[in-house]
């Protein structure tokens, strides 16, 4: 028998519950700018820059914790019982919105097929389970401790390499932010094939709140989380209007310096 194709898998990653407008609003929380979904490749994908504040490996009871290009994601099990609706470790929580529905994982969306089976055993491990929510429902990941004034960057997997997804439906939704025009999708399966690999996001922003909050959102179906990192930084990128301002307004101080 052929083999079953599926949809798309899509998650989406929104970052909620914070004052996000522009830097020129002037009353803004931890405003992240996303760079592009990202096809997962090799151990190379993990980001090493500056200092590592938590990372986890996302998935069901007994799941492990694994070291990807030398950062070591810990385990993070999300509870097996209907009903529970949060799970906290180390200043990191994440909460099933909707009173009808509760967190639900997996330690079975590897595949020994495809480009899954050709990754690294600590990859692998990494991108083979994964948490999210019984309904098609948004979870929402909270983590405590950052520093005011402090540069982060923020890395999420999303993959599922089986065509039987535990997760429900298509996965399709739109990964964005609220108040802001950043955004971007991911595809938990790129190729819609067995053993295919899904995508993964950086974002960065600079803290002026020590509390970060980022909502997963799956639209129809529900949203997939594999694995995150977050890391503190020497420097934020700019956004491209940003250094174009920058720019601008540079190139008219010299201009007013040679007229007088």
């Amino acid at each position: 028998a052929g083999l079953k194709r599926f949809p798309a898998h899509l998650a989406t990653l929104m970052v909620a519950g914070l004052m996000i407008a522009q830097a020129s609003a002037g009353s803004v929380m931890n405003p992240i700018l996303w760079g592009a979904a990202t096809t997962i490749a090799g151990v190379n994908d993990v980001r090493t820059d500056g200092t590592l504040v938590r990372a986890f490996n996302i998935g069901a009871s007994g799941v492990t914790a694994t070291t990807v290009n030398g950062v070591l994601f810990s385990a993070f099990a999300f509870p097996s019982t209907a009903q529970n609706q949060s799970s906290t470790i180390d200043g990191v929580n994440f909460v099933e919105t909707a009173p009808s529905s509760f967190l639900m994982s997996t330690n079975g969306i590897g595949s020994v097929s495809g480009a899954f089976s050709a990754l690294p055993a600590e990859y692998r491990s990494l991108l083979g389970s994964a948490g999210g929510s019984q309904q098609p429902n948004d979870v929402v990941l909270s983590i405590t401790g950052l520093t005011v004034g402090s540069n982060y960057l923020f890395q999420v997997w999303t993959s599922v390499s089986v065509t039987s997804n535990p997760f429900n439906t298509s996965e399709t939704a739109t990964l964005s932010q609220t108040n802001t025009s950043s955004s971007v999708v991911l595809d938990a399966n790129v190729g819609d094939t067995l053993g295919g690999l899904g995508q993964y996001a950086v974002g960065t922003f600079q803290a002026n709140n020590t509390n970060l909050s980022v909502t997963f959102t799956g639209g129809s179906s529900t949203p997939v989380i594999n694995a995150f990192q977050l890391r503190q930084v020497s420097a934020v990128p700019e956004p491209a209007s940003a250094l174009a301002t920058a720019a601008l307004l540079a190139g008219g101080l010299m201009l007013r310096r040679r007229r007088n």
